[in-house]
């Protein structure tokens, strides 16, 4: 028996520490501004070298005061999951708008007053084909305020400019991973793993730009069961605008979904494409369902069956 404990108690290990086996990722959180308010949020433009253009912002004033709306630029760095993270003051990036943009005057509002901002860009003749982009960053002073150190910030605003200069560029992108995701009830937290014990009901796309030119993916996405059917697709990436993978950077795609119900093991697919479709990356991956009452019962039925040959071996062993 007690080789027979020990057989159990690695099975059972094993099985606990499989189960067990999950990523957890943190949540995405919005703060908003208390100062001014923006819209839209993103400007997407193409400019060719040696011309001009303007990208529009609409820009209210959401408190009870009168403000001085002061913009400057902020340079950053694309985040996984879409979010621009500005670089520090006076830092600036190979894509930055810098050389080409024209900031507004200083613009005062009063309570609940809009107006249109018009941010200019000059795109020099001699400057290299590709993607470059910025944050346009509106702040919102109090009248009154004087001197760097007795500004009194309220809130501020920032919309996203991106500029195409067309010409000879790159395009080139990787599809780097397809991962499923189990989202906890309380929040919008993913616990991504290979093996669940409830359904998992999420999928994560991680893409990668290699290129130096704005990139669109889209494509489709498709989960099947053990047997072949299809139990879940989707179109990624289907918004309005599209968003946009930045040059030298990676995005992740989540999409929920529905579908997975029967336990065993599913298969998540994916054809994807990006600027005009001449490529389309492709990638599987297998994933398992396996809920706590299946575990138990086949840790039971391999237990029995260890059991039983080693008995066996014991009753030849005597005669």
């Amino acid at each position: 028996m007690t080789g027979f404990r020990r057989v159990l108690s690695v099975i059972v290990s094993t099985v606990v520490l499989t189960t067990m086996t999950a990523t957890p990722v943190g949540a995405q959180t919005n703060s908003g501004a208390s100062g001014v308010r923006i819209s839209p949020t993103r400007s997407e433009l193409t400019i060719n070298q040696g011309e001009s253009a303007k990208a529009q912002f609409s820009i209210k004033n959401v408190t009870n005061t009168q403000v001085r709306v002061v913009t400057e630029l902020n340079d950053f760095e694309p985040q996984e999951d879409g979010s621009p993270k500005p670089l520090k003051d006076g830092e600036h990036n190979a894509a930055t708008l810098k050389d080409m943009l024209i900031l507004p005057q200083d613009k005062v509002l009063e309570p609940n007053e809009e107006f249109s901002s018009e941010v200019f860009l000059n795109v020099p003749s001699t400057q290299a084909p590709g993607a470059y982009y910025g944050l346009v960053l509106y702040k919102a002073v109090p009248l009154g305020s004087q001197g760097p150190g007795q500004v009194s910030l309220t809130g501020s605003v920032a919309g996203i400019v991106l500029v195409n200069v067309p010409g000879q560029v790159t395009e080139s992108m990787q599809l780097v991973s397809i991962k499923a995701g189990k989202r906890t009830n309380d929040t919008d937290e993913i616990r991504l793993s290979n093996i669940f014990a409830q359904p998992f009901d999420s999928v994560q796309v991680l893409l990668k730009n290699t290129g130096n030119s704005f990139l669109k993916p889209y494509g489709r996405v498709t989960v099947k069961d053990f047997r072949g059917n299809e139990v879940a697709t989707y179109e990624l990436n289907d918004t309005d605008p599209k968003a946009n993978v930045l040059p030298n950077s990676r995005r992740v795609f989540t999409n929920k979904i529905e579908g997975v119900e029967l336990p065993g093991k599913y298969t998540i697919e994916a054809a994807l494409s990006y600027s005009n479709g001449g490529d389309v990356l492709t990638q599987k991956v297998s994933v398992w369902y396996l809920p706590i009452w299946i575990v138990v019962l086949a840790v039971v039925i391999i237990a029995g069956i260890v059991f039983l040959v080693m008995r066996a071996l014991r009753k030849k062993s005597r005669k």
